[in-house]
């Protein structure tokens, strides 16, 4: 799953962050549900809602899908 790295750095930064899933998913406009479904990799996100996860998050792009931690 190519995609794998990216719902991992999403928890990890939401979690950091003390964040819940419904409050990223509200200040990034998304539902909780399609915002849990980024973050279990059952859903593979666009580019624009990509962005608007790191906007919450306050991270830039390449924090979110950056494999190199693993």
């Amino acid at each position: 799953m190519k995609h794998a790295c990216m719902e991992i750095n999403l928890r990890k930064l939401r979690v950091k962050n003390d964040l819940k899933i419904r409050e990223v998913a509200r200040v990034s406009g998304m539902s909780t549900r399609t915002m849990s479904k980024i973050e279990s990799g059952s859903m593979i996100p666009f580019l624009i809602p990509i962005c608007r996860l790191c906007c919450a998050l306050d991270v830039e792009i390449g924090e979110m899908v950056n494999c190199k931690e693993q």
